[in-house]
């Protein structure tokens, strides 16, 4: 039988078809590797009020420049990074800058040094100066002719910031969202309750139904529709009516047709007339019928253009108040 030169030898003591021999470091039981342990999951307290050494148990601890360590035995305890303290560090060019980063109060995360929003914003985030034009523009729908007072200005931004965290003013004018908020903050009010929607549409040169639209959407987005009454006040009509009688110049009248002009308002709430209507044709009725009481005249088409209503709306109301028993009075 020939043999073929290019077999390689068969070693001694192999038969043919048995398995080849392993090497020994193959024979060998494979090393298992070590499971990694899952963090436990145990809080821990926020204050340790014990050393945790067992050979020490003391209660004498002290907390200082961010560590806990034991008065007795020097053990640190606990380490935190934040601190109060201000901390200066020397650059390579020689300049000192300060160490570590700062947290504001109302933050979620610390503020980190961004040299393109420094060139941009003066250091400020998105999130900053987003928060910067509100104010801006919160600041400015308060001012002439409104007049709002800066307590109302703070609380309508705090609304603002909740509308910010809603991503309520993405796609929206930042003057319409400052508008609706400096809105919700007055009918909050105790005292200062004497802006009606329309007002701010004005100011802002807006349609009064499009901010009333963006005013839902709001008070849907704050979870705030459902509970609407218990959270926003109606608007008071005698605010309302001694604006507007200022508005109308009655000079030293002012304060007398004013109160007569409440009054009447009180007799048409008693008569169900103030129920469903909107408070500017209420007073400018109640004004008119004020003046001509005390002989000073003042046209339907005047008044409209301070209580902004329609003509009619002001000749309705006189007309349902004409029907009642109280018209008839001297």
């Amino acid at each position: 039988m020939p043999v073929n030169p290019k077999a390689a030898p068969r070693p001694q003591g192999q038969r043919q078809g048995s398995q080849p021999q392993r090497l020994e470091s193959l024979k060998s039981t494979p090393t298992r590797r070590p499971s990694v342990q899952a963090p436990s999951t145990t809080k821990r307290s926020d204050r340790i009020s014990i050393c945790p050494d067992p050979m020490c148990g003391s209660t004498n601890l002290d907390e200082d420049n961010g560590y806990l360590v034991c008065q007795d035995c020097g053990t640190i305890i606990q380490e935190t990074n934040i601190v109060s303290d201000n901390t200066f560090i020397e650059t390579g060019g020689g300049e000192s800058m300060r160490a570590g980063v700062t947290v504001g109060n109302d933050a979620s995360r610390a503020r980190v040094y961004d040299p393109v929003a420094a060139r941009i914003a003066g250091g400020m985030t998105s999130r900053e100066l987003s928060e910067a034009n509100g104010r801006h523009a919160i600041r400015a729908v308060a001012g002439h002719p409104l007049n709002i007072v800066q307590d109302l200005q703070d609380a309508a931004m705090q609304v603002y910031k909740l509308a910010l965290a809603n991503n309520f003013v993405q796609g929206r004018h930042t003057r319409s969202v400052a508008a609706v908020c400096l809105y919700i903050a007055c009918r909050r009010s105790q005292e200062n309750n004497k802006w009606m929607l329309i007002d701010f549409a004005d100011k802002c040169g807006m349609n009064v139904f499009k901010l009333s639209m963006t005013f839902k959407a709001l008070l849907r987005a704050l979870s705030l529709s459902n509970n609407i009454f218990g959270v926003l006040e109606p608007v008071h009509m005698e605010s309302l009516i001694l604006r507007f009688a200022g508005d109308m110049q009655f000079g030293r009248d002012k304060q007398r047709i004013a109160n007569e002009a409440v009054r009447i308002v009180q007799r048409m709430s008693r008569d169900w007339l103030t129920e469903g209507r909107r408070p500017g044709g209420i007073c400018g009725a109640a004004l008119i019928l004020a003046a001509r009481m005390n002989n000073l005249r003042r046209a339907v088409k005047e008044v409209v253009y301070i209580v902004r209503v329609a003509e009619m709306t002001i000749s309705k109301r006189l007309d349902e108040f004409k029907a009642t028993e109280s018209s008839g009075l001297t």
